[in-house]
């Protein structure tokens, strides 16, 4: 069995509309899911079931979509949040930060996720990360190197080639 608690405003997010999410998740996890009001969650089943559940609920409690928190299942796949507080005192700086990162009608934001092969999720202080291990490391220095200051282009070129040597293998 493994708790967790969550934010009461996410609770409706979890269950989602006519319970859809809840039993999407207990089906695809094996798992049965007990939420409370207060946002105390109990998740019941197998050990690993279980422990894979908690990981899936946190991600769609930190705003990714069910189908993306569910890549969660594959023990290939991991959940990383990276906390912008850490690159910027000040608000402005954390909304200056967070707009080069989005980029324009969201650009940079969809050339990470395309080439760095992650599903990004950008909350008020925190970027959530889902994909494959060896790509959530990856694409999580190359965003906290552009969260220092470096500049776009050094970032998808730094993408582009890790990219052509996987593709080498």
């Amino acid at each position: 069995m493994e708790r967790l608690h969550v934010g009461k405003e996410k609770i409706g997010i979890i269950i989602g509309k006519k319970g859809a999410v809840k039993k999407l998740l207990e089906q695809e996890l094996d798992v049965t899911i007990k939420i409370s009001s207060s946002g105390a969650i109990t998740i019941e089943g197998d050990t690993l079931n279980a422990y894979r559940a908690t990981h899936v609920l946190q991600a769609i409690a930190f705003g990714f979509s069910p189908d993306s928190a569910l890549e969660l299942k594959n023990p290939e796949f991991s959940f990383e949040t990276i906390n912008v507080k850490n690159f910027a005192e000040s608000k402005k700086r954390i909304s200056e930060i967070k707009g080069r990162l989005i980029g324009k009608s969201g650009r940079v934001k969809r050339v990470i996720q395309d080439l760095g092969a992650v599903d990004l999720c950008i909350t008020e202080n925190r970027i959530g990360l889902i994909g494959e291990s060896s790509d959530v490391g990856f694409a999580r220095r190359a965003i906290q190197t552009l969260l220092r200051g470096a500049k776009h282009s050094r970032i998808f070129k730094t993408f582009e080639q890790k990219n052509r040597a996987f593709e080498r293998r």
